[in-house]
């Protein structure tokens, strides 16, 4: 749930009253109570828990007319796994001209012994600052004695003179919390969008407008000028921590937080600045863009002129393109390096054959052009930097752009970077909307859709023999995304030999007699392995066998192990795995049981399984299908994938057993 609204923001002017009296607890404040945590967000998995957090944002009005947050935590650690919240890190940002600083760390540990409490201090010689990066930097230290039951304490001051991005706040974390507060004094004339973000609701949502609380002294215009304030309180209770589980898009897309985006400065002089435009401001910035749109309109009819691009243009217009994008994608290799603006330019990039997501992907759409197909680049944000913001534009949300083409009445998106087949986009790029920027001003939203499954057909013939052993006729054929994923897997093994070892590492006792692949240094949307293989139950003296049919299958676990999610389950693309099983066991057996036919449907048609499970004679056919319909399922469906799941690991799990026959 995301709530946008506007709010009042500071001014960054000399002469306004300083009125940063921190509303949170003192520092100490520890009594033996303060030791008796009785919370329902307290579960197995809970190794600490913050009893407290607060801040306090204002302006250091008395030298910098910096920006300061006072930061201030109290932690239960509960576990030996919680032990590590005594470690903290505070990252700092920088540039080349300015830094942000800490000031005034405090902390402390408490231990209750006997009835009274023992107090350790952090001393200043055990804080360090690393420098990793470029525009980083880490303040670190770790807080001396504590263990299981300790309450750990901190407290610092941060001042940075990045006055234009106020940071966001989390209220959700990592761990749960019993109470998180903030506070914002914030000075007019510059104008925000305050977002909130996360399916918790605020406890306290308090805000007032303190006058004149910036007062100008005489600055040209005629006698004083002053502005307005506004006082945010926002609060939460009760906060459970979040939990990340797979099939799930960015954490920053479902975090309990408040966010704030500049949009506006109103100027002391009447004047305004609108720093935050209109997308169609933005639209037109990106076509004179020298790194995104000039690059496009600087390179036209330079695939036309070069030999190496001289392409038959009386073939169909799809044959026509996927001849474009192979030509492109076998040039280029790719450095690795997001981003929608370009990093050495078209032409540049195409000599040194390397470049940036944009430096191939605009590339790409120019060569298309030039050949008379009407393309478009589409600005989008990965699945691991969160969904962007529609409302409004942030450019800093985005950092990808891909091709989208339109010919016949029908839209293929390309990337190529990644070397897939045509019309498939990489998983990374399926993450809500794209913005596509068109050569004229009718820009629009483009919904980011697979156009391919998680496919995948395995077929199985075991025969066993009298003495246990098993020979086994396998094939495995990928397609769609599970082939792309698959290629993936081999590809990190240069040797054959190196895959096959770690692909059966978990089945005892197998031999490889055959071992065949196809299609893997194409760009078929398939790869397919078969082999033929020996192996042994381990039954040999035994009258009882139990065979698992799904011995050589691909393993499966339950991804979904919350009591509940707030937060969809975003597979990406749709499922469609077919098992085909054949079993055929020695006539001196009986079957004793094996496992019986179920089948479980989603609601709304999102899914289904189904097991079936035949005898006939001494041999057994199995089949099993598993299916998801659709790409997303919203929280209240979550239930309802748990227990498909639960159904499906227990089939897979129950065993044919098999009797010797006296």
């Amino acid at each position: 749930m995301n709530k946008v609204f506007h709010a009042l923001c500071f001014a960054f002017m000399a002469s306004i009253p300083s009125y940063s009296q921190n509303n949170g607890i003192a520092f100490g404040n520890i009594n033996t109570n303060s030791f008796s945590v009785n919370s329902k967000l307290i579960d197995d998995e809970t190794n600490a828990i913050v009893l407290y957090e607060f801040a306090d944002m204002y302006f250091d009005t008395e030298e910098t007319f910096e920006l300061i947050i006072d930061y201030h935590v109290i932690i239960k650690v509960l576990k030996p796994e919680g032990l590590k919240e005594a470690d903290v890190l505070i990252p700092i940002y920088k540039s080349e001209k300015a830094k942000e600083r800490i000031k005034q760390i405090k902390a402390a540990s408490y231990n209750l012994s006997a009835g009274s409490i023992n107090k350790q201090t952090l001393e200043r010689k055990n804080i360090y600052i690393e420098d990793p990066l470029k525009f980083s930097e880490e303040y670190k230290f770790s807080i001396p004695g504590v263990k299981p039951g300790s309450i750990i304490e901190y407290q610092y001051k941060l001042q940075t003179p990045f006055i234009l991005n106020l940071k966001t706040w989390y209220f959700q974390s990592h761990l749960p919390k019993i109470k998180s507060s903030f506070i914002a004094k914030i000075p007019g004339n510059y104008l925000y969008n305050v977002s909130m973000r996360g399916a918790k609701e605020l406890s306290v949502n308090e805000s007032k407008i303190i006058e004149d609380c910036v007062i100008l002294a005489d600055m040209g215009y005629s006698g004083k000028t002053g502005a307005s304030c506004l006082y945010m309180h926002l609060g939460m209770e009760n906060i459970p921590a979040f939990k990340e589980e797979l099939y799930m898009t960015s954490k920053e897309n479902f975090l309990s937080s408040v966010r704030f985006e500049l949009y506006q400065i109103n100027k002391f002089s009447g004047g305004v600045d609108k720093i935050s435009k209109s997308w169609k401001d933005v639209d037109d910035e990106l076509r004179t863009s020298k790194d995104f749109g000039l690059q496009l309109k600087r390179s036209r009819n330079f695939f036309k002129n070069l030999e190496s691009f001289k392409i038959n243009l009386t073939k169909d217009t799809l044959q026509l393109a996927k001849e474009i994008y192979e030509k492109i994608y076998s040039h280029f290799n790719w450095n690795d390096t997001y981003g929608f603006n370009a990093e050495y330019g078209i032409e540049k990039a195409f000599e040194k054959k390397t470049g940036n997501v944009a430096d191939i992907n605009l590339a790409l759409i120019a060569a298309l052009r030039d050949n008379g197909i009407q393309a478009n680049p589409i600005i989008l944000a990965t699945r691991s930097r969160g969904f962007v913001t529609e409302l409004y534009p942030v450019l800093s949300d985005f950092n990808y752009v891909i091709a989208r083409v339109s010919f016949g009445g029908k839209t293929y998106l390309l990337d190529a970077t990644s070397k897939l087949p045509f019309g498939i986009i990489p998983l990374r790029c399926l993450n809500g909307k794209g913005r596509v920027i068109t050569e004229k001003n009718d820009s629009f939203w483009e919904e980011l859709k697979p156009n391919a499954k998680y496919k995948s057909t395995y077929s199985f013939r075991f025969l066993l023999n009298d003495k246990s052993s098993l020979n086994t006729f396998a094939t495995n054929h990928f397609e769609g995304y599970l082939a792309i994923i698959e290629k993936e897997k081999r590809k990190e093994f240069q040797n054959l030999e190196d895959y096959k070892k770690e692909k059966f590492k978990d089945v005892a006792d197998l031999s490889l007699n055959t071992f065949e692949e196809k299609n893997l240094d194409n760009t078929e949307p398939s790869y397919s392995i078969q082999y033929e293989a020996t192996s042994n139950l381990g039954h040999e003296e035994s009258d009882i066998v139990y065979f698992n049919p799904f011995l050589l299958s691909e393993s499966w676990e339950n991804p979904f192990k919350l009591k509940e999610r707030e937060f969809p389950v975003d597979y990406g693309a749709l499922i469609d795995q077919t098992e085909i099983i054949s079993f055929e066991f020695p006539e001196n057996f009986t079957l004793e049981s094996y496992p019986n036919r179920q089948a479980k449907t989603l609601p709304n048609n999102g899914g289904k399984m189904i097991f079936e499970c035949q005898s006939q004679g001494n041999k057994i056919l199995i089949t099993f299908k598993f299916l998801i319909n659709k790409p997303v399922f919203n929280s209240t469906e979550y239930f309802y994938l748990k227990e498909l799941y639960n159904t499906i690991l227990d089939l897979r799990n129950t065993p044919i057993v098999l009797k010797r026959k006296v």
